[in-house]
C-alpha cells in the first residue's frame, strides 16, 4: 500500500478497516477522511510502516474472505462436520481390518 492513498478511498474499500484507525486512536472525522496516510501518520505521530502493515492485513484478511460472503447461498462449510463424521463412522463400521495385510512380505530394494 503507498502512503500517498486517502484515508477515505480506504474506508470505501474496506470498512472493516476502519477499526484499524481506531486502534490508533484516529478519529476519523471529514478532515482525517481527506488526509493521505502519509499525512495522518505525521499529524498522529505514528509509523507509517506500522499503520500501513495492520491495514495491509486486515484488507488481505478481508479479501480471503470475500468469497464467504458472497451469493445468497449456504456457506459450503454448513453441514460439513457433521456430514464428514458421520461418513467416517459408516466406513470404519463396514471394514474389516486384516492384519496380515502388511508389508513383511515385500521384497527389499538394494542398489545394484
Amino acid at each position: 500500500m503507498k502512503l500517498n492513498v486517502r484515508i477515505q478511498s480506504i474506508i470505501d474499500r474496506f470498512p472493516e478497516a476502519e477499526r484499524i484507525f481506531n486502534w490508533y486512536d484516529i478519529e476519523l472525522t471529514e478532515d482525517v477522511l481527506t488526509m493521505k496516510i502519509e499525512d495522518a501518520c505525521d499529524a498522529f505521530q505514528i509509523e507509517s510502516e506500522d499503520l500501513v502493515m495492520d491495514l495491509e492485513e486486515i484488507i488481505e484478511e478481508s479479501r480471503n474472505t470475500e468469497w464467504l460472503a458472497s451469493g445468497g447461498t449456504p456457506q459450503w462449510t454448513e453441514g460439513f462436520t457433521e456430514e464428514t463424521e458421520a461418513s467416517i463412522e459408516n466406513n470404519l463400521e463396514d471394514e474389516t481390518y486384516d492384519e496380515s495385510a502388511g508389508f513383511d512380505d515385500a521384497e527389499e530394494y538394494t542398489e545394484g
